[in-house]
């Protein structure tokens, strides 16, 4: 059953301060940081989320106490926020909290490994383009670099993405796959 659902996951914008005092950003979040039609907005009903930007200056010890301590747990409009997670932003001083409900659930998520949720937790927060549901769908886990895989890199059967429609990708994508480069070798006197 194919579901197309465009969501639209408000996010409010937060930072801390070298003191530690957490305020909200008086700035306009791009349609991508409102996390539109994420994973997180399906898996997670109800959750609510914020960015968290922290001093991007150097600290001294009280200073980065203050800013971890604050970073934790913190309440904003009644709503108390727990860090979960980063994207490739946690590099930037950009952290993302949900509120403390579902704090456990995404933690369990990410096996309770907190390293894991701030390298991964951009799989959640990254926009589809479309979404489908699949309850008996069966997944083969192998090892890195096996079958052609690596981090960044899977394979779906053809029937289950063609299900995707997305326009025109499939026939380009497969006509791809049918047709590869020739391997040049050295002793070859045609050079193909």
């Amino acid at each position: 059953m194919k579901t197309i659902v465009k969501s639209q996951l408000p996010v409010m914008a937060l930072e801390i301060d070298e003191e530690g005092t957490v305020a909200q950003k008086s700035m306009q979040l791009t349609r991508q940081e409102q996390l539109g039609n994420t994973l997180l907005d399906v898996l997670y009903p109800g959750i609510r989320v914020v960015t968290v930007e922290i001093p991007g200056t150097e600290l001294d010890d009280y200073g980065r106490a203050k800013v971890e301590q604050a970073l934790a747990k913190f309440t904003v409009g009644g709503v108390e926020y727990r860090l979960i997670g980063a994207s490739g932003s946690a590099k930037n001083g950009k952290y993302y909290a949900v509120n403390k409900e579902f704090e456990r659930a995404i933690a369990e998520r990410f096996q309770q490994w907190p390293e894991a949720a701030v390298t991964y937790f951009g799989i959640l927060i990254s926009p589809c383009k479309v979404r489908i549901e699949e309850p008996d769908a069966r997944v083969l886990v192998v090892d890195d670099h096996s079958l052609g895989t690596n981090d960044c890199r899977g394979w779906i059967r053809r029937a289950l993405f063609e299900r995707l429609d997305l326009p025109d990708a499939a026939g380009i994508f497969f006509r791809r796959i049918k047709a590869p480069r020739p391997i040049k070798r050295a002793d070859d006197p045609r050079g193909c």
